[in-house]
């Protein structure tokens, strides 16, 4: 978003000094709608998945979720040519 909004102050100022069409800056905040529009509806998904959880976890709406525990994962023993090689062996698109 903060990329998106760089360009769009840039393309203000292109136009401004007369470098760039205002059809630029136009399309730069279509642009920036856009992607706060978008970054607003994946704030309401994850607000409705987080209400799910606790609703499944049996939690009340207003009690925080709290993680506890670890999560080890552990390390894996392969080399790069191995991996490789069982990737490709398993694309069905190769078989």
């Amino acid at each position: 978003m903060q990329l998106n909004e760089q360009g769009y102050r840039i393309a203000q100022v292109r136009v401004e000094k007369g470098e760039a069409a205002e059809l630029e800056e136009r399309l730069m905040r279509v642009e920036v709608n856009r992607v706060r529009s978008e970054l607003m509806l994946l704030d309401n998904q994850v607000q409705r998945a987080i209400l799910e959880l606790k609703r499944l976890a049996g939690l009340g709406l207003d009690e925080p979720l709290k993680l506890s525990g670890r999560l080890d994962v552990p390390p894996v023993e392969i080399s790069l040519a191995q991996a490789m090689e069982q990737a490709l062996n398993k694309r069905p698109d190769l078989q």
